[in-house]
């Protein structure tokens, strides 16, 4: 998978080059693991979850094709002096500028899930992962506030005490 991954790498940074000659091609890191992120960047280095790239072979080249997006952005805001945190325009129109669809999350099969929360806002039903609910849990406990709000409705999403092994 690391053969795959390094040749997705370098396919979508040549693209990127000739858009951005200045890119600097990242490094590439399969320190990853668990199941909360697929991939993650820095300016100069891109992460890959090996696990999440074996159980999602068909769509993992998304993946790559996201972190680079976001190791495009930071070179160029290191040069210009302008950034734009995390998947903003400039990020989503880098993804279109690859060939990819903007989007912020996947639908991955998880490795390691033993249990699933809940939630529930005015206009939707969600599930969380234990260590977000937990998260979610002690936030509740600190601030007696909601840990999320729904991009839709903008309402609280709160747990219904419902989960599933």
């Amino acid at each position: 998978m690391k053969l795959l991954i390094e040749q997705w790498h370098t396919e979508i940074s040549a693209i990127i080059q000739s858009h951005y000659p200045a890119f600097e091609i990242p490094l590439t890191d399969y320190s990853l693991t668990g199941w909360n992120y697929a991939g993650k960047a820095m300016a100069h280095k891109a992460f890959y979850n090996l696990e999440l790239a074996e159980k999602n072979k068909d769509t993992f080249k998304e993946v790559v094709a996201h972190e680079l997006a976001h190791c495009w952005e930071l070179q160029e805001g290191y040069e210009t002096g302008v950034f734009e945190r995390g998947h903003g325009k400039s990020w989503k129109t880098k993804m279109i500028a690859l060939g990819y669809s903007p989007e912020t999350t996947h639908n991955f099969s998880k490795i390691g899930v033993v249990k699933t929360f809940i939630y529930k806002c005015k206009c939707c039903t969600r599930e969380k992962g234990e260590r977000t609910h937990n998260k979610a849990k002690k936030f509740k406990l600190k601030t007696g506030r909601e840990f999320y709000t729904c991009k839709k409705c903008r309402g609280k999403v709160k747990y219904t005490g419902i989960y599933h092994e």
